[in-house]
């Protein structure tokens, strides 16, 4: 989805390359290549206050967990109060049946994690939207194949290159 709606806002850039005689392919990797080359600008220029962030990560740890010790005390009392009110309902002398629960992750598995799926997902993004951008309005094509009449052709044709500028505009604004 990401790519099919980064497409609507870079295919009039790849529209505009290709004008200018450069074959579309090429078009779309320059176009994929820029934005490649922002996201990293992009990410370079937040590695530093991150870095700062994690580095008083357990100071600000400390803080909070001072601050909420009361909070704590006070959940403590009722899961006292509930264990003694599920000993007080337990019906007849059965075992209580022994529950196995996996380990959970450590915060940093978890981050890693993470940061695998985000890289992941935005490489297959990338390529999707390459591929999106060099096919040269493969889905227009084949919608209009569909269409019986030469005026069905294109009424569809105007319609969808209609919305593609629309959503292109609209995702340029906000963006």
């Amino acid at each position: 989805v990401a790519a099919i709606l980064l497409s609507f806002v870079f295919s009039p850039l790849v529209g505009a390359l290709t004008r200018l005689r450069i074959p579309r392919a090429a078009s779309a990797g320059v176009v994929v290549l820029v934005l490649l080359a922002a996201l990293a600008f992009g990410a370079n220029q937040l590695a530093a206050p991150a870095v700062d962030c994690i580095e008083k990560a357990p100071t600000t740890f400390r803080q909070l967990e001072g601050e909420l010790r009361g909070l704590k005390r006070q959940v403590a009392k009722v899961s006292a109060a509930t264990g003694e009110v599920e000993d007080l309902t337990r019906i007849g002398t059965e075992e209580p049946a022994v529950s196995v629960e996996p380990a959970k992750p450590s915060l940093g598995e978890r981050l890693l994690q993470a940061g695998q799926e985000l890289v992941t997902s935005g490489s297959l993004t990338l390529v999707l939207l390459f591929f999106i951008l060099a096919s040269d309005d493969l889905f227009l094509r084949k919608l209009i194949e569909l269409m019986p009449s030469l005026r069905e052709k294109r009424m569809s044709a105007e319609a969808v290159r209609a919305i593609q500028r629309d959503i292109s505009r609209y995702l340029g604004t906000i963006t």
